[in-house]
């Protein structure tokens, strides 16, 4: 049986720069500030074998953001706008 050593993988000094080092904003394209995908990160593993998990994480992930937009409105705005107050179910919070 072959096992893929996603541990090498992940701590490959020729690949990653300072690969023990928390560093979330190496996987952000610089220009577009958007997640760049990346063959070297193996989150589930690989092959027959991958984690049985991914299916259901991926499914959390859809419904965690499908419950964002039926409870928020996401519209495209020019400048920063921060909320003082907020409803939810007819009740306002304010943020402080």
């Amino acid at each position: 049986m072959i096992f893929a050593n996603i541990l090498h993988v992940h701590f490959d000094q020729t690949y990653w720069e300072n690969p023990e080092e928390f560093n979330p904003s190496r996987f952000i394209d610089e220009k577009s500030q958007t997640f760049k995908t990346n063959e070297r990160l193996i989150p589930f593993s690989i092959g027959k074998r991958y984690c049985l998990g991914q299916s259901l994480a991926e499914k959390e992930y859809f419904l965690f953001f499908v419950g964002l937009l039926q409870k928020f409105e996401f519209l495209p705005t020019g400048k920063l706008h921060l909320l003082k107050e907020f409803e939810v179910n007819n009740e306002t919070f304010e943020i402080q």
